[in-house]
């Protein structure tokens, strides 16, 4: 009877962790906001991936269009939202074009390597 309860004990922390370590994947740890013309924010997750996609206008639903960059490291999707960008004429190639890209955390060290990380994306 000990074993049985011992390994269903066992089985729920197991399963309980399991749950646990998905939601901390999914949970975003900080945003990355991109203001050109378009505005489109990114969720990160603690491993640096995209959690969370949104356009807040409809410049930023067009640099969307057709790409899906859930899951991807946050380095290429700011750097693909910038290709999609030059590509529809939001930024000029020569540079001119100004790019603001913000990161709002509650955490400091995440802040300061996304952006370091983002500047060397956009440079």
């Amino acid at each position: 009877m000990r074993k049985k309860i011992a390994l269903a004990l066992a089985m729920g922390v197991i399963l309980s962790s399991a749950g646990g370590a998905y939601a901390y994947a999914k949970a975003p740890v900080a945003y990355v906001s991109m203001d050109i013309n378009p505005s489109v924010e990114l969720g990160v997750n603690v491993f640096d991936n995209v959690v969370s996609v949104e356009a807040y206008n409809e410049d930023g639903k067009k640099i969307l269009e057709g790409t899906d960059l859930a899951n991807t490291n946050i380095d290429d999707a700011v750097s693909t939202v910038i290709s999609n960008a030059i590509s529809e004429g939001y930024i000029k190639k020569d540079g001119s074009s100004a790019i603001e890209i913000t990161t709002s955390t509650d955490k400091e060290k995440v802040a300061t390597k996304l952006d370091e990380s983002l500047k060397e994306v956009i440079d």
